[in-house]
C-alpha cells in the first residue's frame, strides 16, 4: 500500500522514464502497463538491478519509496493512474 502520485513522481525523478516510456509502455526496457510486475518484484528489481541493464536505485530509494513506485505501476491503465509530467510541482 503505497501512494502512486508519489510513485509517479518518483518514476520522473529517478528518470525511470528514460528507460520505461513516459507512462510505462517501454522503450528499450519492458513495458509496466502491459504486465504490471508486483510489489515483490518492484521492490527486487529496483533494488538490486537487473543483469539486463538496469541498476540498483537501493543507495537512492528507501523502502517507502519503493513502495509508492510499485503503488505507481499497479496504477498503470486505472482510473487512478496519475499521468502528470512535471514531478517538481507535486
Amino acid at each position: 500500500a503505497g501512494d502512486p502520485v508519489n510513485g509517479r513522481k518518483l518514476f520522473l525523478e529517478t528518470n525511470c522514464y528514460i528507460c520505461h516510456g513516459g507512462r510505462g509502455g517501454g522503450g528499450m526496457c519492458p513495458s509496466l502497463r502491459d504486465s504490471r510486475p508486483d510489489a515483490g518484484d518492484v521492490a527486487d528489481a529496483v533494488l538490486n538491478g537487473k543483469p539486463q541493464g538496469m541498476p540498483s536505485f537501493a543507495a537512492l530509494l528507501s523502502n517507502l519509496d519503493v513502495n509508492d513506485l510499485a503503488a505507481y505501476i499497479h496504477s498503470l491503465r486505472s482510473n487512478n493512474e496519475p499521468t502528470f509530467v512535471e514531478w517538481w510541482l507535486h
